[in-house]
This record gives structure tokens, sequence and C-alpha cells, in this order.
């Protein structure tokens, strides 16, 4: 969960989507499904909290994103989580979002 903004708390399952829930690498199309279970997982639980709708929104290429980068990989999720987690913290306008 990030940090309260203006406009409450943003609510994100990401660290979920990238972790996955099937103990071992999942397939791209495992992985969308898995970003669209944990999104209204999120959205039925935190009622009061803004829910992360762009993961939701784009969860294809979330499925294809995630599903590439393993555990070899962390330094790049490192270096996405520095860039996004401010983003999350201080909000981003909808219409800015997809350049981001």
């Amino acid at each position: 969960m990030s940090p309260s903004t203006e406009q409450g708390n943003l609510v994100s399952p990401l660290l979920s989507i990238i972790e996955g829930e099937r103990g071992r690498h999942d397939s791209p199309g495992e992985k969308t499904a898995c970003a669209y279970k944990e999104a209204e997982a999120v959205k039925a639980f935190y009622r009061i909290a803004r829910a992360d709708e762009f993961l939701l929104e784009n969860a294809d290429k979330t499925g294809e994103i995630f599903a590439e980068n393993r555990e070899e990989a962390w330094p790049f999720r490192a270096q996405f989580l520095g860039f996004t987690l401010p983003l999350l913290g201080a909000g981003v306008a909808r219409e800015k979002r997809a350049k981001l």
C-alpha cells in the first residue's frame, strides 16, 4: 500500500502479481489472470481506499511484462519499483498514466 495522499490511500496488488500464485514461473496468460484476480480482490477488500485500476485496465500488458521478468531480473524490478513508488504516492492523473 502506498503512503496516504491527498486523495486518500491507494492500494496496489503489484508485488503480489509479480510473485504469482502457482509456485513456479507463470505463463503470460496465467500472470494476466493473476492480475485480474488480485486487482478484483483488492477492490473488494479495500472499500474506502482507491484500488490500482491501472493494473486492471492493463492486465494483458502486466501479464506479458511480469511473466518475462523472473527472479534473475530483480535489478530491473528494483529500478521499476524505484520509478513507480513515488508516482503511486504522489498520484498520477489518469490521462497521463499510459505515457508514464
